[in-house]
């Protein structure tokens, strides 16, 4: 998360140089440059496509909102990172699929006696120290769409079908209850991901645990706060772009979707710090006064 970040706090400083144009950058533009492929590259290595993804969207974002660059050489920037990404994958090698195994597999310390009494293994078995063999899985939930759902969680391997069938879950449970939910940090109980699980996805986990009042006001404050930094990026009293409202904006971005495919409300702290960056800036006029790109 803190690579995708990067990636976009770093696109902010690039359109912030004197530089209008890839010909005429400055020494920090051409340094903040290589920068930007590194972390394009390091983002494409540990393999997180959400991640990835975010940090992308949040790139484009502050794309847009950046007045001082034509469309072209927007588009070159873009092409440049592109171009980056692509033969990062193309070209170093694809360890990750190994870590995940290596994630997946018991440690052999854990076998022994003295450790963990039950460990979860793949598929509807734990690992019982104490008679050093497989037994089944007594599950501590009762999962809403029926136990032969789990396997896909159980197998922990496909995060896509993972994340469907969090989905899915968190739509019954709002079916089942409409108004008020299941209750807050219940999605657990109700689960194939047991209890502490939650559907990776902030507004769905708000309206399964808190029904369709809690998750209104709740999609109401994350828009609230989108609309406040567009609001703010694009100063029309100044009749000047804010710098500092555009990188708050895009970085608000990268977290909107990060927290709906990784996302717990009570863990959203990206998300919730630049809600109150964007009320301060609603509520200080000082705000406005911030530089344009380019004039810093």
């Amino acid at each position: 998360m803190l690579l995708a970040a990067a990636l976009v706090i770093g696109s902010a400083f690039f359109f912030m140089g004197p530089g209008k144009n890839l010909r005429d950058l400055s020494l920090p533009q051409r340094v903040s440059l290589v920068v930007l492929g590194l972390l394009a590259t390091a983002l494409v290595t540990v393999a997180a496509r959400g991640v990835l993804l975010a940090g992308v969207l949040g790139t484009i974002c502050m794309l847009y909102v950046v007045q001082s660059w034509s469309l072209s050489r927007k588009f070159q920037f873009f092409l440049y990172l592109a171009l980056v990404m692509s033969a990062a994958y193309e070209l170093l090698p694809k360890p990750q699929a190994q870590v995940y195994v290596d994630l997946m597999t018991l440690p052999e310390i854990l076998k022994e006696p003295g450790h963990y009494a039950r460990v979860r293994g793949t598929g509807n078995q734990v690992w019982d120290a104490a008679t050093k063999a497989w037994v089944p899985n007594i599950r501590s939930s009762v999962p809403i769409l029926g136990p032969d759902s789990c396997h896909v969680i159980d197998q922990g391997v496909n995060s896509l079908a993972i994340r469907r069938t969090l989905y899915q879950e968190a739509g019954v449970m709002f079916m089942h209850n409409p108004l008020w939910g299941v209750g807050a940090a219940s999605f657990g109980r109700y689960s194939c991901a047991e209890e502490m699980g939650f559907p990776h996805s902030t507004v769905l986990q708000s309206f399964a645990e808190l029904g369709f009042v809690g998750g209104l006001l709740y999609c109401g404050l994350l828009i609230s706060a989108l609309f406040s930094l567009i609001q703010q990026a694009f100063n029309n009293v100044f009749k000047t772009s804010n710098a500092v409202a555009q990188l708050t904006l895009s970085l608000y971005v990268m977290y909107l979707l990060t927290d709906q495919l990784y996302g717990n409300y009570f863990m959203a702290v990206g998300s919730y710090f630049l809600i109150g960056v964007a009320s301060s800036m609603r509520n200080n006029p000082t705000w406005n006064a911030a530089p344009e790109p380019g004039n810093v």
